[in-house]
């Protein structure tokens, strides 16, 4: 019995069946893809989401894009539209590690949906979800993956709020970032922010800010 049993446990397209003889000290197990094969993984690069498919996985999108769907343009000289840019550099973000930003989403386990391997799969999302030029594409959960259940089109200035950057603060039942509570208040945004990152709760933060206007 291997000291970590992952027996029938899934990672991507690949199902655990059972461990395989180590080598250098790395423990390895047999699984089967989801095509049919089958292959013998490296135990914490099933875990990290390295290797998620006996490699059909990549022959699948190498073959999508290959395709002529009139978006990246290749062999021409003109750009290859917004929206196709956007799906490259989506999935690049959490396939490629040499990608600049690679550490705030594949690094942290965010992975796009296997629905969205195919770029036709992802225009036809976008364009009956409320794309725009003007937007962008931003995920609900910012913990969460590339998927369609957590994916919407917004504004730069809805991404920065959803950001993991922007401080978000329980108020009258919802978990707001200090921006919007200061719009629903109806009070100064830096005036909010500076007691709130003095220390002070929302309601004596908000109620300091008034009683000075008054």
């Amino acid at each position: 019995m291997a000291k970590h049993d992952i027996t029938g446990e899934r990672f991507g397209r690949l199902v655990a069946l059972s461990v395989a003889p180590s080598i250098l000290r790395n423990t390895r197990w047999l699984c089967q893809c989801d095509c049919g094969s089958h292959s013998v993984v490296i135990l914490s690069k099933l875990r990290s989401g390295h290797t998620s498919s006996c490699g059909c996985w990549h022959k699948e999108v190498n073959s999508a894009l290959k395709r002529t769907h009139g978006q990246s343009n290749r062999g021409s000289s003109r750009p290859a539209s917004r929206l196709y840019n956007i799906w490259c550099q989506m999935r690049r973000r959490c396939h490629s590690p040499k990608t600049q930003f690679y550490h705030l989403y594949g690094g942290r386990g965010i992975k796009v949906c296997r629905e969205w391997d195919i770029y036709e799969a992802f225009e036809s999302w976008a364009l009956s979800h409320g794309y725009d030029p003007a937007l962008s594409i931003d995920r609900i959960n910012n913990d969460g993956n590339y998927e369609p259940s957590n994916c919407r089109w917004a504004t730069a200035a809805e991404q920065v709020r959803n950001s993991s950057k922007a401080r978000h603060i329980p108020h009258n039942g919802e978990v707001l970032c200090i921006k919007d509570i200061a719009a629903r208040e109806g009070v100064e945004y830096e005036a909010l922010r500076y007691r709130i990152n003095k220390g002070l709760e929302v309601q004596s933060a908000l109620a300091e800010i008034r009683e000075r206007v008054a």
